[in-house]
C-alpha cells in the first residue's frame, strides 16, 4: 500500500517544513545597480526582507534582492549589509532572466 500525501502549501513552505533553507529575499521599491559588470554590486531601497532575511548589519551567502514589481531581479552570491527598511546592499550579483521583463514603448 502506498500512502499519497496531498495539501496546500506553496513550495517554499513545504521546503521550508522539509528543512530545506531558503535563499533570503529583499523586496524594494527601487534598485540601483553598481558598475554595470558581469557579477556586481546593487543596492535595493525602501525593502522587507523575507526568509529569515537580515534586517540591520552584516551577512554572508546567497541572497535575492528584486522590486516589489518584480521587474527586476538579482541573484546575489558573497553577502552584504542589510539596513531595513532604509537600505539593502549585496555583492555578486546577476540579473535573473526569470523576472518579467518590462514592456517596450
Amino acid at each position: 500500500m502506498t500512502a499519497v500525501l496531498v495539501t496546500n502549501a506553496s513550495p517554499a513552505a513545504a521546503a521550508a517544513e522539509a528543512g530545506v533553507p531558503q535563499t533570503p529575499v529583499y523586496l524594494c521599491d527601487n534598485i540601483a545597480q553598481q558598475a554595470p559588470k558581469l557579477e556586481q554590486g546593487v543596492i535595493g531601497y525602501v525593502c522587507e526582507g523575507q526568509n529569515g532575511a537580515v534586517m540591520t548589519g552584516h551577512f554572508d551567502g546567497e541572497s535575492i534582492i528584486r522590486t516589489r514589481s518584480g521587474t527586476l531581479k538579482f541573484k546575489c552570491r558573497y553577502g552584504g549589509s542589510a539596513h531595513v527598511p532604509y537600505k539593502v546592499e549585496a555583492v555578486g550579483c546577476v540579473p535573473d532572466s526569470s523576472a518579467p521583463r518590462a514592456a517596450a514603448s
